[in-house]
Parts: structure tokens; C-alpha cells; sequence
């Protein structure tokens, strides 16, 4: 079972592997890509407000 992330900690691990700058919603969309969505300790529908109030 993997630990659950918050919204900060899923930023940080797609922003890692990113090789330009990405927007919040970009940031969003490769976190589902990667399956990232599913280890969220506290999933709001405001998925993308969220990232971009954390960074």
C-alpha cells in the first residue's frame, strides 16, 4: 500500500520530472496521467484551485 500524498507532494513529483514550466491544470493532468490522483489523502473536486493555492 502506498502512503498517501497531499496536493504539495503530488505537485513535487510531476514538477520533478517536468522539463518546462507547467500551469497548475498541467500539473493536474499529468498527476492523473501518472495515477498520482489515486494516492491523495483528501481528494476535493477542486482538484486544480487546490494545486495552484499550494504553489
Amino acid at each position: 500500500m502506498q502512503k498517501k500524498m497531499t496536493y504539495l507532494e503530488v505537485a513535487r513529483a510531476v514538477l520533478e520530472s517536468a522539463t518546462a514550466p507547467l500551469k497548475a491544470g498541467q500539473v493536474w493532468d499529468i498527476a492523473v496521467e501518472k495515477g498520482l490522483d489515486k494516492n491523495l489523502a483528501n481528494a476535493n473536486r477542486q482538484t486544480v484551485k487546490t494545486i495552484y493555492d499550494r504553489l
